[in-house]
């Protein structure tokens, strides 16, 4: 059971379905530029959101 939730947090760690929706954006012929915004605008508003709840 250890395990389990020692690989479920290693891959949380690594976000993993962030860059395989990057990977797949990119396939539908969006540009990198566009689809980086986006991941940056994402990334900050977690972290802008996660700060007052921890």
């Amino acid at each position: 059971m250890w395990l389990r939730i020692y690989v479920y947090g290693l891959f949380q760690s690594l976000i993993v379905d962030n860059f395989l929706w990057f990977i797949y954006l990119l396939h539908l012929i969006y540009s990198a530029a566009l689809v980086g915004s986006g991941n940056a605008v994402y990334f900050l508003t977690l972290v802008l959101l996660n700060i007052p709840s921890s």
